[in-house]
């Protein structure tokens, strides 16, 4: 069949996608630590995933990495506005 895909293809992708996710994670906690602003320790962990020459590295999917792990709340961009809503600071 056209498309279809082995379970272990399947598999493949999946752990590469969590491998890349993880290790975004740790670079960006790492800079962090030793004492980096959160945009610098984007633009730090992008460069270092480009000095891996990963297929991915590039801003949009490392922010989207982070955001969607949650790196990026509470870093005073949104406060919480009563009830359950965001407001925009």
């Amino acid at each position: 069949k056209a498309g279809a895909e082995s379970p272990k293809e399947i598999e493949r992708r999946s752990n590469f996608r969590k491998d890349f996710d993880a290790e975004v994670l740790r670079l960006y906690d790492e800079f962090l630590a030793d004492g980096l602003e959160s945009k610098e320790a984007v633009k730090a962990t992008n460069k270092a995933m480009k000095s891996q020459e990963h297929p991915w590295a590039n801003d949009y999917l490392i922010r989207k990495v982070l955001s969607k792990a949650g790196r990026f709340r509470g870093a005073g961009r949104y406060s919480k506005a009563g009830k359950g809503g965001l407001k925009k600071s």
